[in-house]
């Protein structure tokens, strides 16, 4: 019974450090953490000066993204977008226009760039790559 305490004692480590691994490092799609999306906006030689950018869905809510100055290139994280779904992208200047890009779609794992000088949107590829 002594021989037998430690094979149990053994195997139970190894189930319990088994199952720490999967619980801490799921594989992608089912790991929220890592259900993202990458917007960059790309502000140089634009008119457009200090601004918040959003991320606006189709189908109601917005996401603020942060802060972009004259002649900045800034990339931020979409936390959670939508498979398949229909977003812009708003700037709101401080004198309180508006400007929305063109709409796209935006899943998880894409790239996509708002040139604004041409105000349009580019698939840069896929952030998971």
């Amino acid at each position: 019974m002594s021989l037998n305490r430690p094979v149990r004692l053994a195997a139970a480590l190894i189930v319990a450090a088994v199952l720490t691994a999967c619980a801490s490092n799921p594989q992608y799609p089912g790991n929220r953490e890592t259900y993202q999306a990458q917007v960059e906006i790309d502000n140089d030689n634009s008119s457009l000066s200090n601004f918040t950018v959003h991320l606006v869905s189709a189908n109601g809510p917005r996401q603020r993204l942060g802060n972009v100055n004259l002649n900045e290139t800034r990339s931020f994280s979409v936390s959670y977008p939508s498979s398949g779904g229909r977003y812009q992208l708003m700037a709101t200047l401080i004198s309180g226009y508006e400007l929305f890009s063109p709409a796209f779609t935006l899943t998880e794992g894409d790239m996509i760039v708002w040139n604004l000088q041409r105000n349009r949107v580019f698939f840069a590829g896929n952030a998971r790559q």
